[in-house]
């Protein structure tokens, strides 16, 4: 599961694990990005969400802080709450926000604010999102009461993917071994071919001073044989 900026690199990822399995055999699986409904979570101005921006909301953040920060987001001058992204991106940015933590749709709670303003668009943002993230703030302060437990979790974790690493990495070492073992195969394979036709030539040469003899011999006991009639 990855958001809209995330698939270049998937690609790249792709790419690479591809042009392995070509020149190694089949070991990567090409991974696939998979989109939710928001590919694309814009900040509460409307431009992309980043903490140096300091558009984010972070989900280490009380209530209060998320309050602070929702009701002092720019709006515009223009009473009517609507759902427009490219005239109106930061009414439509804290619309998208109220959406995604309340699962309705954007244009229906615009039409329900309608000329209540911006106020009341960001009282109803500030209540959505601290009502979504208090389940998520309640556990979060519950392990940071115990972090023996968060250690232990990330250290299981941590040995968990070493093994997997391990498990791969001896696998590519097979891998390019065995490739290593076939080319050196070819490689010699190709050494003798190269010598076929010397080999040949050597072999015909050969046969021409077998063959020459022969003649020479053939002429020498023709010449006794009439040396012998004579006499």
């Amino acid at each position: 599961p990855v958001g809209k900026d995330q698939l270049p690199h998937i690609e790249q990822t792709r790419q690479i694990a591809r042009r392995f399995n070509e020149r190694y055999g089949r070991v990567f699986p090409e991974p696939h990005g998979l989109l939710t409904d928001a590919v694309e979570i814009p900040g509460l101005d409307g431009r992309k969400m980043s903490k140096s921006y300091g558009n984010a909301i972070a989900l280490s953040a009380t209530e209060e802080e998320t309050a602070k920060l929702i009701k002092k987001s720019r709006t515009d001058s223009e009473r009517r709450i609507t759902f427009d992204p490219i005239n109106r991106p930061e009414v439509s940015a804290l619309l998208t926000t109220a959406a995604l933590t309340t699962g309705r749709k954007p244009e229906e709670i615009a039409e329900e604010i309608g000329d209540s303003g911006a106020g009341a668009l960001k009282m109803y943002v500030v209540e959505s999102v601290n009502n979504f993230l208090a389940p998520m703030r309640e556990r979060r302060a519950e392990l940071a009461q115990d972090m023996d437990y968060v250690r232990d979790v990330l250290a299981e974790g941590n040995r968990k993917a070493n093994a997997i690493a391990n498990e791969t990495i001896g696998e590519l070492d097979n891998t390019k071994r065995n490739v290593g073992t076939i080319r050196s195969a070819i490689a010699d394979l190709d050494t003798q071919l190269a010598n076929v036709p010397q080999q040949t030539k050597a072999a015909r040469n050969a046969l021409n001073d077998v063959q020459l003899a022969a003649a020479s011999a053939g002429r020498g006991l023709a010449g006794a044989s009439t040396a012998i009639g004579t006499a």
